[in-house]
């Protein structure tokens, strides 16, 4: 009504009667003018007069009080110029700036939590654990080494398959109970998870002086098992010494000499 905040009565029925002389129906034939007069003119009159309507207005701009809002994010106009950009913009700026920072860290928490203080999966010492039996022979440790995590979890894809065969076939002559066949054999090495059929056979192509032997495609995998082995083999030997209630101490017999 082109009045200042905090006018008075007696200016706000002025300024209605002014505007009311221009606008009002009556003395004015246009139909935008009608609009205009019922529309804004009345209802900033009768928000004006009244004294809670007034307050909201000078308050928060509404004779109703405060008015719900939303809260987007302003694009530039020239991204809506080609329909095809805007999504495509969209979706960059969602995947960099939300699911790539999101994904990192579920990844990193999901890998961090895998592993112990001494960068050991929790998986492999549990395995540890439940394979040590007291009694055991120590002939038998390759056996639960090779079924620590770290080794398990190497692939075992299509180009390694010929040589893990022919590696079946050299190992055989220094440990017959692996052949299926031989008078020793019960058949239970290769009726194993083959992730740890794998580890054992590169285990005891180590022990059995057949490394020079071992593929291509299996060198890789081989290497990274003999770096591990030792940090395992240690992981090992503190799970075998360690104190087990009520069993004593350790799993090892005490007339090895193991304290």
């Amino acid at each position: 009504m082109g009045i200042s905040p905090g006018a008075t009565q007696q200016e706000i029925k002025k300024a209605y009667r002014t505007l009311s002389l221009k606008y009002h129906p009556d003395k004015n034939p246009d139909p935008a003018a009608h609009s205009y007069f019922a529309e804004t003119i009345t209802k900033a009159y009768q928000a004006l007069t009244d004294e809670a309507s007034r307050e909201n207005m000078e308050k928060y701009g509404h004779p109703d009080g405060p008015q719900a809002y939303s809260v987007g994010i302003a694009l530039p106009s020239f991204m809506f110029e080609n329909g095809s950009l805007a999504p495509l913009v969209l979706g960059l700026t969602i995947g960099i700036g939300i699911l790539l920072p999101l994904g990192a860290a579920v990844c990193y928490l999901m890998s961090s939590s895998k592993y112990t203080g001494e960068n050991v999966m929790h998986q492999t010492i549990m395995i540890f654990e439940g394979c040590l039996k007291p009694a055991m022979s120590l002939h038998r440790i390759p056996e639960v080494l090779c079924c620590a995590g770290e080794y398990v979890t190497l692939p075992i894809p299509r180009q390694q398959e010929e040589g893990l065969w022919n590696l079946k076939t050299i190992l055989k002559k220094h440990h017959p109970e692996m052949d299926p066949k031989g008078v020793k054999a019960d058949g239970k090495f290769f009726k194993r998870h083959p992730g740890v059929v794998k580890a054992h056979m590169l285990l005891l192509a180590q022990a059995s002086r057949e490394g020079q032997n071992i593929s291509e495609p299996l060198k890789q995998d081989f290497n990274q098992m003999i770096q591990l082995a030792p940090k395992l083999l240690g992981e090992l030997m503190k799970t075998a010494t360690r104190p087990r209630a009520p069993h004593g101490y350790g799993y090892f017999p005490s007339d090895l000499g193991y304290s």
